[in-house]
């Protein structure tokens, strides 16, 4: 085995290894945001349900967690809710970057 396959391989094996994981609990906060979106009365707080799961979906699903940005932005400029289009937006500059 070459040096820089033994130097390389044990952090890359340990990435993968430890960020498996996280998409665990991403799935379950997801979908505890999802539920919590479906009970959401005020136009506010569903605009800030949308966000947070679209910031919840930037590394699994960046199409998804970029066409719910858009919609949160849409609504947010519709209802001219400042608080939920900066993070529209923020969401749409991670997933085009």
């Amino acid at each position: 085995m070459s040096a820089f396959f033994k130097i390389n391989f044990f952090p890359l094996s340990l990435f993968f290894v430890l960020h498996t994981p996280l998409y665990a609990q991403d799935i379950q906060l997801i979908d505890s945001l999802s539920n919590a979106l479906t009970n959401a009365k005020a136009d506010t707080i569903r605009i800030t349900l949308i966000n947070d799961i679209s910031w919840q979906y930037k590394y699994s699903d960046l199409k998804k967690s970029f066409d719910l940005a858009e919609k949160a932005l849409q609504w947010s400029e519709k209802i001219n809710y400042e608080k939920g289009i900066s993070p529209s937006e923020s969401t749409d500059a991670f997933d085009v970057w």
